[in-house]
């Protein structure tokens, strides 16, 4: 028996300059989960970009419409623009990420009520910012969450109607809002108000401290591909090199080379920066699907391509194993870090 089709959707409201991030999930979805639907919300419909999904992945559904919140910010609105058309499970994957295999397995047999969502980098809860978090709003904690949670990936069915809607109206709300506006670089905004997905965490451990969340494991089942390359670690680059099954996602977060441009190889960005763009897994998998891409190659070359010597030696050495190609760069780090003591 054939099984219902799930329902993945994505937005971005930079289709022209993600575009090669928009085609990169999009191409992994129709080759990994043919069966599953994804559906891409555009505020606006780059003729090109529209062009290329009706040739190369025509199962793709796309809408236009315009949230009303900017980015990160209109995840809730995009949730409930499909729940509205009667889908009772939608699972939300962020624009710069991919997927390694099916992820079928996460969503069979889930009850309803269960959320999912992705382990966040620090693989921990830290209580004392769930305060903070809390008390922005004005509300009690009553429950720290199991680990930190990142909004990446987020299965969610008609059962969380109410907490999407009271995620949506509280990225709407005056105090995210002055957040978002009064600081210009990410890391400057209030811990708390970072970004939407610390407001959803505010959320799930104050008002709806009652829903059960699920964890995709950062490492085993999602690799969080950053732009430092020490968060992938050596204990997570070894184990998914040798295991018998690979993570389900890989989520290229913290820098996107092919919408910073050329310009990227003269920024410092510390150490090894050049070499770590090169050994990404994120890149790795990507170049699966270059040639798909119909991109000029002036937008492929100078990161999908791009070449040090020292880049190229790791991949020798390593057989050019997407996990373990960057595993060098990392031994190397913390040996000139020991060094320094």
């Amino acid at each position: 028996m054939a099984q219902a089709p799930r329902h993945y959707v994505t937005y971005d409201d930079r289709p022209v300059r993600n575009a090669i991030g928009l085609k990169l999930l999009m191409l992994s979805v129709a080759e990994l989960a043919p069966a599953d639907v994804l559906h891409v919300v555009l505020p606006e419909l780059p003729g090109t970009l529209t062009d290329w999904i009706y040739r190369h992945v025509p199962q793709v559904q796309v809408h236009n419409i315009t949230p009303k919140g900017e980015g990160w910010s209109a995840k809730p609105e995009v949730l409930l623009f499909l729940m509205n058309q009667g889908i009772d499970e939608v699972i939300w994957l962020d624009a710069d990420l991919m997927l390694i295999r099916n992820p079928r397995p996460l969503w069979e047999g889930m009850p309803d009520e269960v959320l999912v969502a992705a382990e966040d980098l620090a693989r921990r809860y830290d209580t004392a910012l769930g305060e903070e978090k809390a008390r922005v709003w004005g509300y009690e904690k009553k429950r720290d969450l199991a680990t930190g949670l990142n909004s990446a990936v987020l299965r969610v069915t008609r059962w969380h109607r109410p907490l999407i809607e009271s995620w949506c109206m509280h990225l709407q709300h005056e105090i995210y809002l002055q957040a978002q506006r009064n600081y210009q670089g990410f890391v400057d905004r209030p811990r708390a108000l970072y970004g939407d997905q610390e407001v959803l965490d505010a959320l799930l451990i104050t008002l709806f401290a009652e829903v059960p969340v699920r964890f995709i494991r950062y490492g085993p089942e999602i690799i969080h591909d950053h732009r430092h390359f020490y968060a992938y670690t050596a204990s997570d680059r070894l184990r998914n090199a040798f295991r018998f099954t690979r993570p389900y996602f890989v989520h290229c977060t913290g820098f996107h080379p092919w919408m910073v441009g050329p310009a990227f190889h003269e920024d410092t960005g510390g150490e090894y920066f050049h070499e770590s763009t090169q050994l990404k897994p994120y890149v790795w998998y990507a170049r699966r699907y270059a040639d798909q891409l119909e991109e000029p190659v002036e937008n492929l070359n100078f990161w999908l391509y791009y070449r040090t010597p020292f880049g190229k030696l790791c991949q020798v050495l390593t057989l050019n194993n997407p996990h373990l190609q960057g595993l060098g760069l990392w031994l190397l780090d913390r040996y000139r870090r020991w060094r320094k003591r």
